[in-house]
């Protein structure tokens, strides 16, 4: 009885041994195989990552670029609004100017100033589109935001001080203005000022557009005043006009009932502005007044304004 259990026993052994070899070997084979799906799924997430990457910083490139041609466009829209204003403050400079009896050259002056000032503008503004179309690159474009940034900031120190010089106009202008009302002074027809007393007269001198040459004469003789000859004839002190007579190029003119601070314009050959006698003052036998002579004249005889009177 007991040998084949023995017998048995040894055979349900060895059928276990013999199943136990044929399961090993599948079990290697299913390791390598999901190692193998592994690594070709990190393969595949690695690819993804880098593409979704790429993905990023191109769109972070786009995104800069536009904000950089937003920001030129902002400094575009701002140089135009100075133009318009520079443009509006020029014409207001001349209006004034003109009013004030300045000379053609000072406004020729302005306006080339003004002109070359916004052709200057638009000069850099292409230059600085141009050379940001060059560079408008994926690589460089922090670079090229660091240098737009410069350079704007250059081109708005330059709007600032083409602003400051039109505001120094400006004010100038004003202050002449103020100046002349405070005075009240009035115009000649040619737009010359007409200084009345000593005080205005030595404005007119400091303001340097004309020399002037004083007089103080009596009755008699002819009295060298610059480039004329002035000779006082008749004396009115109750209506304070006079009659005079003057010589220039050689003519020999007679003037009646000359008023106070009433000019009297003398033309000369080779000028194109006239010599002006303004009389401020009428005493009897004696008149005291002014000759206003034009810078384009050249030399004359006569002596400039003294502080006596």
């Amino acid at each position: 009885m007991k040998q084949p259990i023995q017998g048995s026993t040894l055979n349900q052994s060895a059928e276990k041994a013999g199943s136990q070899v044929p399961l090993a070997k599948p079990r290697a084979g299913f390791t390598s195989t999901r190692l193998f799906t592994v690594i070709v799924a990190l393969f595949a997430l690695l690819l993804v990552y880098t593409v979704y990457e790429l993905y990023q910083n191109n769109a972070h490139l786009e995104e800069s670029l536009k904000q950089v041609q937003t920001q030129l466009a902002v400094i575009n829209q701002r140089l135009d609004d100075g133009d318009a204003r520079l443009a509006e403050l020029t014409a207001q400079f001349q209006v004034t100017t003109e009013r004030l009896g300045l000379t053609k050259s000072e406004l020729e002056r302005t306006k080339r100033m003004a002109a070359r000032l916004k052709q200057e503008q638009q000069e850099r503004v292409k230059a600085l589109t141009e050379e940001l179309r060059r560079k408008a690159e994926a690589e460089q474009v922090a670079a090229l935001q660091r240098e737009t940034t410069s350079k704007l900031s250059a081109l708005s120190g330059d709007v600032s001080a083409t602003r400051q010089q039109v505001a120094v106009v400006n004010e100038n202008v004003s202050k002449t203005r103020e100046e002349v009302t405070q005075l009240k002074l009035k115009l000649s027809e040619y737009g010359t000022l007409i200084a009345r007393n000593r005080k205005e007269l030595e404005y007119l001198r400091r303001r340097g557009e004309r020399d002037y040459f004083e007089f103080d004469i009596r009755k008699g003789t002819f009295h060298q005043v610059s480039d004329l000859r002035l000779k006082l004839r008749k004396t009115d002190t109750k209506r304070q006009r006079c009659d005079i007579e003057y010589i220039a190029d050689d003519r020999r003119v007679r003037k009646k009932k000359v008023n106070v601070n009433e000019p009297i314009q003398v033309f000369v050959k080779g000028l194109r502005t006239p010599y002006e006698i303004v009389i401020n003052r009428v005493e009897k036998n004696r008149i005291i007044g002014y000759v206003s002579a034009p810078k384009e004249r050249g030399a004359a005889p006569g002596k400039p304004i003294s502080s006596d009177r």
